[in-house]
């Protein structure tokens, strides 16, 4: 692969095959960053990207468009990335292996801004009343591992300041792990946050892989070398067709009040969180502004995607026909639910603890049949109604650590008279749902008739 001319499959070209499939919605009318323009998102995602020409922002028109919905179905992605394959699949080979990258000109460079006022510059949005400011949700964060090799992950950030921004790091993710290895050595985190990447970025930095060249696996996920350029304030690359670039440094100890936000559970708490002080931004030409509606589809599928495979590969150890899919009751995070050819009693929970061991956030693990399509949460749904047995198909895992978004455990007592909020332990449970009779029992007969000839009488009429 190293001999292919390295290519960015950019932001813009991945928006202009949408267009071409008809998954682009364009609004010229003027909507506020404050709320119109996430209202407008939450009605139209699943369905169509949307590109607001004239964001009203601080009381004026911005002259930054706002991008948000690209990825809020699977069609979506496979067109952005220009796949004809499932995007699973594509995620899965791109684990397999990794991708090279090579240096070339950034497109980002045509304005550069110095300690910029973030939210004066951006046309940040606000989503929900809960939120204290505005909220970049599209931001990928780039830092260097003291192994050498690149992280790239997304992270809310509120602004704490003029170029000062509170940013929500997951304790024991590999961005949280880099800032203490560099606080335990005394030193600052370089980082570089770019808005608006190229798909294979968006999905290789969704990915909960760790210990891993984001960049290069980017590459993979892409099928060519990714074109990458170097920052100008901090050691870091990025994609060179990345439409807008932060670079800053997180100093040892740094840290801002951050939240509450609206999260694909629920709200989110305040918290003390990691501080970055932005020393320079970057913008490309007519750049693009990219947001993703917090707790949308989007974000959701952005999460649960590139978990797929990762379950996927964990699961087929022990049902070698086996799929995956994470469903939408469960937020696409905390639910998954896993078809199987049975063949003993016993396996669908093998699976299934099989599935909590990979992707530790699982709350809920439901394993069907074969003949029950995962990606289609009625059928799933009917299974578990149908082909399950409360008392003996569902087993409760006790004081067993989930998701930090899922806040089920949380409720109130009354000590002393007084009502006082407890975090109760969390647990799990997997859902047996495939047939233990004949599926002959549970299976609508087929009816015997010719149905081309039935589906083009329907179709004449």
């Amino acid at each position: 692969m190293s001999g292919e001319a390295a290519t960015c499959s950019s932001l813009r070209s991945a928006v202009a095959r949408m267009r071409g499939e008809g998954l682009v919605k364009d609004v010229g009318a003027p909507l506020s960053t404050e709320y119109e323009i996430p209202y407008v998102i939450s009605r139209l995602e699943g369905r169509y990207a949307c590109i607001f020409h004239k964001p009203l922002h601080k009381g004026r028109e911005h002259s930054i468009p706002v991008i948000g919905g690209i990825y809020s179905s699977r069609k979506a992605i496979s067109t952005a990335i220009s796949s004809k394959l499932p995007v699973q699949d594509v995620l899965a080979r791109a684990l397999e292996g990794r991708g090279a990258t090579a240096r070339g000109q950034p497109a980002f460079g045509e304005k550069v801004v110095e300690e910029p006022d973030v939210v004066d510059v951006l046309p940040v949005l606000r989503h929900y009343p809960c939120e204290p400011a505005p909220y970049i949700t599209a931001g990928v964060v780039f830092a260097k591992h003291p192994d050498g090799y690149t992280s790239a992950s997304y992270h809310r950030m509120m602004p704490a300041g003029r170029s000062r921004l509170a940013m929500r790091v997951v304790e024991g993710r590999e961005l949280h792990r880099i800032i203490s290895m560099r606080e335990d050595a005394g030193e600052p985190t370089e980082v570089a946050i770019a808005i608006g990447v190229p798909p294979a970025v968006a999905l290789a930095a969704a990915s909960p892989t760790m210990g891993a060249d984001k960049l290069e696996l980017a590459a993979a996920i892409q099928g060519s070398p990714l074109e990458v350029a170097g920052c100008e304030t901090v050691d870091l690359e990025v994609p060179a067709c990345s439409e807008i670039v932060l670079e800053g440094v997180i100093e040892p100890g740094s840290r801002e009040m951050e939240g509450p936000f609206y999260e694909i559970m629920g709200v989110d708490i305040a918290r003390m969180q990691p501080a970055v002080d932005v020393k320079l931004m970057q913008l490309a030409e007519s750049p693009l502004y990219q947001a993703i509606l917090p707790g949308g589809r989007e974000h959701e599928l952005l999460m649960g995607l590139p978990v797929e495979p990762i379950i996927l590969k964990e699961v087929r150890k022990h049902a070698k026909k086996a799929k995956v899919a994470m469903t939408p009751a469960g937020a696409h995070w905390i639910e998954a639910a896993i078809s199987i050819e049975k063949e003993y009693e016993g396996q669908p929970l093998v699976v299934a603890l099989a599935a909590i061991s990979a992707h530790k956030s699982l709350k809920s693990v439901i394993v069907v049949d074969d003949d029950v399509d995962v990606e289609d949460y009625e059928q799933v749904a009917r299974a578990v109604a149908q082909r399950a047995n409360p008392a003996r198909d569902i087993h409760v895992i006790r004081e067993v650590r989930g998701s930090s978004l899922d806040r089920s455990n949380l409720r109130y007592v009354n000590i002393g008279g007084r009502r006082v909020l407890i975090e109760e332990p969390q647990s799990k449970v997997i859902v047996d749902a495939t047939c233990k009779a004949s599926r002959d029992l549970f299976t609508r007969p087929e009816m015997p008739v010719d149905k081309r000839r039935l589906e083009e009488v329907l179709l004449a009429e």
